[in-house]
């Protein structure tokens, strides 16, 4: 019994610490460094050093939800401009689909700069809800082209990114 309470006396201190510096959102790295009040070959007593300010506001360090935000975020900008760049392009297979669809061509065009839109909207903390919504009104008329021919199982990726919009603007 008494092993196991002092292996637990042992974690506990550089636990709190640590605890304690991730409660404050600080970056702190353990250091040793002699007591003050030793003698120079005598118990080396742990200190925390901090690497950032005390009063960082939390996320600062894209901890947790904001590092998962921000690379949603990043993955929702990559796929619009990608999508951007086809549809302002326009290779074959994009205006056979706008014509399969019974599209007008200019239409294929007004999409790849509603998507540019949306992915510098995206970018911006700012205008990250608009650049959300835009983007959920793409794939909104994304969804409902794919309903309108039935290609149901094409509709899995952006009801996907749609939901992760939605989870940006909540």
């Amino acid at each position: 019994m008494a092993a196991s309470s002092s292996v637990a006396a042992s974690w506990s201190a550089p636990m709190c610490r640590i605890l304690s510096a991730v409660r404050e959102s600080r970056l702190c790295v353990s250091a040793r460094r002699p007591a003050a009040s030793s003698p120079r070959n005598a118990r080396v007593a742990p200190a925390m050093r901090c690497i950032a300010p005390r009063n960082v506001e939390a996320g600062k360090f894209l901890g947790g939800a904001a590092m998962l935000e921000q690379i949603t975020v990043w993955a929702l900008v990559l796929i619009f401009v990608g999508s951007a760049y086809l549809n302002l392009t326009g290779p074959e297979f994009v205006k056979a689909e706008f014509a399969h669809w019974n599209y007008p061509p200019w239409l294929r065009l007004a999409v790849g700069i509603m998507e540019l839109a949306a992915a510098a909207g995206l970018l911006f903390a700012t205008s990250r809800s608009l650049g959300a919504l835009l983007a959920l009104a793409i794939l909104a008329g994304v969804v409902f082209s794919l309903g309108k021919t039935q290609e149901w199982l094409r509709m899995q990726f952006p009801l996907l990114m749609g939901a992760l919009c939605i989870g940006l603007i909540l």
